[in-house]
């Protein structure tokens, strides 16, 4: 977030030669943390204070943003980070989306990209966009979107249900680029220390090297509440043994009915929510099998 106020100078942080290490009750580096804690906290109140006097982006009303930079993912999978302009704001939720306008010879044409950077109320924002090789919009995409760019949004658009802790376990289920919104409800639930709901994920792709954030989902791999299941789909030489984490599980085939059959948290369905989001093909493919194999549609939630 762009710094807009003069914030209270930050804590300095004490020398490890400044603890005693005798464990006393009132610990500098307690006692660090705490005004660390408070310091942050008065820093948002003054930030989203600020904030709060812009205008707000809103689904109806398309607004002005700046390229600000583009970062490669994975392959033909980018990430593109965008400025408001000034006196703009936008507040958002995890796995909501916007819509992107550009202009072709004699009309418009609009797609809908979902927000990836942290949810709240911001100055900025990140997309992550796929692109394709006969795709309208991805041919426009590779041609005029560069650094400095300016491209007509609206939004932000789209509700998530999710709550802390109403479900013992929430299984994810992604194809492809469908992981976008999925990927924000799941640091959702893992960021939240109070949350203790139990994230499996099942994610489809045609290699390993077409995992988008592979390298976000290796570091939730180390949290209690988080497991990811990959199947490829195409890695027929099994390529992806030498590069995978020590934790990470990989099936050789597409996700099939009875794949989901013998995962445990299916047979915990109980207390099970399902988040869906692939192409309109593989979504009812699998709220096929999952409906088949005993959970209620109405468990079912779809992107």
């Amino acid at each position: 977030m762009d710094r807009l106020v003069n914030l209270p100078p930050e804590p300095l942080k004490p020398e490890e030669s400044q603890c005693c290490g005798q464990g006393c009750q009132f610990c500098v580096f307690d006692t660090y943390k705490q005004e660390l804690l408070i310091w942050q906290r008065k820093c948002k109140e003054l930030e989203t204070c600020q904030l709060e006097k812009n205008t707000k982006m809103n689904p109806e009303t398309y607004v002005d943003c700046v390229i600000e930079s583009v970062e490669p993912v994975c392959p033909s999978v980018f990430l593109f980070h965008f400025k408001l302009p000034e006196n703009h704001c936008m507040e958002f939720s995890a796995s909501q989306h916007l819509i992107a306008r550009e202009s072709t010879s004699n009309s418009t044409i609009s797609r809908p990209y979902t927000l990836i950077s942290s949810p709240g109320l911001v100055k900025k924002f990140t997309v992550l966009i796929k692109l394709y090789d006969n795709g309208m919009m991805s041919n426009i995409i590779k041609r005029k979107w560069l650094t400095g760019k300016v491209v007509s949004w609206r939004g932000p658009i789209g509700q998530c249900d999710y709550k802390p802790n109403s479900y013992r376990n929430v299984l994810m289920i992604a194809a492809g680029t469908g992981i976008t919104p999925l990927y924000q409800i799941t640091k959702l639930i893992i960021d939240n220390p109070d949350d203790e709901t139990r994230v499996f994920l099942l994610y489809g792709c045609r290699t390993y090297s077409e995992i988008i954030f592979q390298r976000e989902f290796h570091q939730l791999q180390d949290y209690w509440n988080f497991k990811a299941c990959y199947f490829l789909s195409d890695d027929e030489n099994q390529d992806a043994e030498t590069l995978k984490r020590h934790n990470e599980e990989i099936i050789y085939h597409k996700l099939d009915e009875e794949t989901l059959k013998e995962m445990s948290v299916i047979k915990q369905s109980d207390s099970l929510r399902v988040y869906l989001c692939g192409s309109k093909a593989f979504d009812k493919k699998i709220i096929e099998y999952l409906t088949k194999i005993g959970i209620e549609k109405s468990s079912i939630i779809t992107f």
